[in-house]
């Protein structure tokens, strides 16, 4: 097992590793105390108590919050297209909102790092929506319908140019 830093073994038993370390508070006052952590463990599987409380010693599980900055930064770099913005967007909230209750939970220490990510990844997602409902909007206009039909019953290239010019048109008025 290896041995934090700043701790010393005590040899009263030899099933279980006692590991203590004294640290002061400076109190209001001025008065000083004392405080020590035990750190037991052993081959039972007996818990780490620190001041009389059970501790956590889990490792921390960041990965939400990382994955939910990272998604949320492709977002908002890649916001004109739809799996960059949308896709990558709507991940990073969900990672977002995940790491962020790992954070509440003690799971995890990256809270701030989920919020960030969600964050970013919901204002890639609303620009993207946006330039999506803005261009599928144009696609369906009447100046593009008649712009296609009048190139479908076009005959030559002349034809198609002033399907062109007309359009130009239209969509300048």
């Amino acid at each position: 097992m290896d041995v934090p830093s700043g701790y010393s073994p005590s040899t009263t038993d030899r099933d279980l590793l006692h590991f203590r370390r004294a640290t002061s508070d400076i109190h209001a006052g001025g008065s000083r105390a004392i405080k020590e952590e035990s750190i037991v463990s052993a081959n039972s599987g007996t818990e780490k108590h620190v001041h009389g409380h059970q501790a956590d010693h889990r490792p921390k599980r960041n990965g939400f919050g990382v994955a939910a900055l990272v998604l949320g930064i492709l977002a908002a770099l890649t916001f004109w297209t739809v799996f960059g913005g949308i896709v990558c967007g709507v991940l990073a909230v969900v990672f977002g909102a995940l790491g962020f209750r790992r954070k509440r939970r003690g799971e995890a220490t990256n809270g701030a790092t989920a919020v960030v990510g969600a964050v970013i990844g919901l204002i890639g997602l609303l620009v993207s929506s946006i330039l999506l409902a803005a261009g599928l909007t144009f696609l369906n206009s009447d100046e593009v319908k008649s712009y296609s039909e009048c190139v479908e019953h076009a005959g030559g290239k002349s034809d198609r140019e002033q399907c062109a010019k007309d359009f130009d048109r239209d969509v300048r008025e």
